[in-house]
């Protein structure tokens, strides 16, 4: 059995890989691959195949010789005599896979680092809480190259395929028909990839607005809906305008430093059409700078139709809303505190005032009881 791992690593187009890899699995059957089923979000967001073959021991992962040799004697069962196997958090954990699995080939993308720095940023945004604006140094490490270099390396042989991230080197023109390609099975399936640029997007970064709202709300502990929240604004933000968080006088100099980085990184390690990488790498211009500000009639805009959603109960909410507004201190820009209390409805603030009066008058009257009583 050939096993397959693709190890992202995040932040290189995963969920977009993953998803269709399982819209096609009979396909990829018929074809000789296995791709086990594995659970996705609302907007077609998962960990992929991580916990066919991990289990979550508190905050560690291990890995489970069961679930290995389950999915084998499914794929054996299918007749497939590839297992392909799908999840960015792979890559940090190499070393148990390469222990625990027979000869394993690897997949993995290189995605420029500053790309890969900005979109991380907006990453901890989405779905980690990060308040902090954005920051870069003049000669920053390159996180995703040091992954993969630490993936190379414990494979130690030419197992591999690291391939260029990047529209202009992806083969066949996207990075699902690069990714077939990388599989050896593109020809066979080219009339069902379809343009990505005509389908939505899979995981978007934010639009600058949305981002400036996610990293507002983040300061306030909202239970459940930080989550609604960014599925909300990811379906907001799919065809959102390109920009950069970097100023353009830093953007050329942080450029230099990566561009040597990513020349290096070739030398040592094979990477699918360098050269072309590189030269893409050198001619790359940046994004329209955008300032990390959010007017109060953007802000209102979004939390309007934020409110408006179908999964938000604005009671719920607002009351959530009250309980935390008592609390912050120190919070950054606290006036957009009375401008999102303000966007409740007056419904909404007359049935929350009615039910704390009433809980006010029936602590009262039970304090009354218990003296008459005593």
């Amino acid at each position: 059995m050939q096993i397959i791992i693709h190890v992202g690593p995040s932040k290189t187009g995963t969920s977009a890989i993953q998803n269709w890899l399982s819209f096609h699995q009979d396909v990829l059957i018929k074809l000789g691959i296995y791709y086990p089923n594995h659970k996705v979000d609302p907007n077609g967001i998962s960990s992929g195949n991580l916990l066919q073959i991990f289990d979550r021991e508190g905050e560690r992962l291990v890995i489970n010789r069961k679930k290995i040799q389950g999915v084998l004697v499914e794929a054996k069962l299918r007749h497939c005599d590839r297992l392909l196997l799908s999840s960015e958090f792979f890559s940090e954990h190499i070393e148990a896979l390469i222990t625990e699995l027979p000869s394993i080939e690897v997949i993995a993308y290189l995605r420029y680092p500053l790309e890969f720095t900005q979109s991380s940023y907006n990453q901890g945004i989405k779905r980690h809480r990060q308040t902090h604006r954005f920051a870069i140094r003049m000669k920053p490490q390159a996180f995703n190259l040091e992954r993969l270099e630490k993936v190379c390396d414990a494979l130690g042989s030419n197992d591999y395929q690291i391939r260029p991230y990047h529209a202009e080197c992806f083969e066949g023109g996207s990075l699902i028909s690069d990714f077939c390609y990388a599989l050896g099975i593109h020809e066979s399936v080219s009339s069902l990839i379809t343009d990505e640029r005509k389908t939505n997007q899979i995981n978007p970064s934010y639009s600058i607005e949305n981002l400036e709202f996610k990293r507002w709300f983040n300061q306030l502990n909202l239970a459940d809906y930080n989550k609604k929240l960014d599925t909300f604004l990811q379906s907001e933000s799919a065809r959102g305008e390109k920009y950069s968080l970097v100023k353009p006088e830093l953007f050329e100099i942080v450029k230099s430093h990566f561009n040597k980085l990513i020349e290096e990184f070739s030398v040592h390690y094979k990477v699918h059409n360098a050269e072309k990488f590189i030269r893409v790498c050198c001619d790359l211009s940046p994004y329209p700078y955008k300032e990390q500000f959010l007017s109060e009639k953007d802000f209102t805009a979004i939390a309007d139709k934020f409110l408006a959603a179908p999964d938000v109960d604005e009671l719920t909410l607002f009351t959530l809303y009250m309980n935390e507004w008592r609390n912050l201190d120190n919070i950054e820009r606290p006036e957009l505190l009375d401008v999102l209390g303000s966007r409740f409805s007056l419904l909404v603030r007359f049935r929350f005032y009615a039910k704390a009066a009433n809980r006010r008058v029936r602590r009262l009257l039970h304090l009354i009881t218990t003296k008459v009583k005593n």
